[in-house]
C-alpha cells in the first residue's frame, strides 16, 4: 500500500473489484498527461493519503451507486487538467488538497449527499465544477476553495 506508480503518456490504470490504495503517488513527467486511475462501480473503494500529479486526470470514477459514496481521505491533486472527475454518484472528500489543476473536481450528475470537509483547494483555474441530479446535496465545511 505504499509506493509510486509512474504512468506513461496517455496511460491509465483501470481497477475493478476491491480497491485499497494508501500512501501511493501516481505521476508522470510534467508534460506527460497520463489519464490516471479509473474505478468502475465498485462498492468498496478506499483511497487514503494518495497523490496524483501531472495527469490529464487524477481519478475518474464512474457510477459508484450501490449506496456507497466514493470516499477520498487525505488525497492530493497537483498539476492535472482534472484532479477528480466523477459521474453519477455521491462523493466524500475529507482533508483533500489540490493546486495547479485546471479543475480540482468536476462532478457530472452527482446524486445523494456529497461532502467536502477540511479541504484545501487553491491556485486552480476552477475549484469545484459540480452538477447534480434533482435532490442532490453538496455540503462544504471547514474548507478553503480559492481558485
Amino acid at each position: 500500500t505504499q509506493g509510486q506508480i509512474w504512468l506513461h503518456p496517455q496511460a491509465r490504470l483501470n481497477l475493478h473489484g476491491l480497491v485499497n490504495l494508501q500512501h501511493v503517488m501516481f505521476t508522470g513527467d510534467q508534460n506527460n498527461r497520463h489519464r490516471g486511475l479509473v474505478v468502475h462501480g465498485q462498492d468498496s473503494v478506499l483511497i487514503k493519503n494518495a497523490e496524483f500529479w501531472n495527469g490529464e486526470r487524477g481519478i475518474t470514477s464512474f457510477s459508484l451507486t450501490y449506496g456507497n459514496p466514493l470516499v477520498l481521505d487525505g488525497v492530493g491533486f497537483f498539476n492535472n487538467h482534472f484532479g477528480l472527475e466523477t459521474h453519477g454518484e455521491s462523493v466524500n472528500l475529507v482533508s483533500c488538497r489540490g493546486s495547479n489543476n485546471h479543475t480540482f473536481w468536476r462532478g457530472y450528475d452527482i446524486e445523494g449527499y456529497s461532502r467536502v470537509n477540511s479541504c484545501w483547494v487553491t491556485q486552480n483555474t476552477h475549484g469545484l465544477d459540480v452538477m447534480g441530479q434533482n435532490g442532490a446535496r453538496l455540503d462544504i465545511t471547514n474548507s478553503i476553495i480559492d481558485s
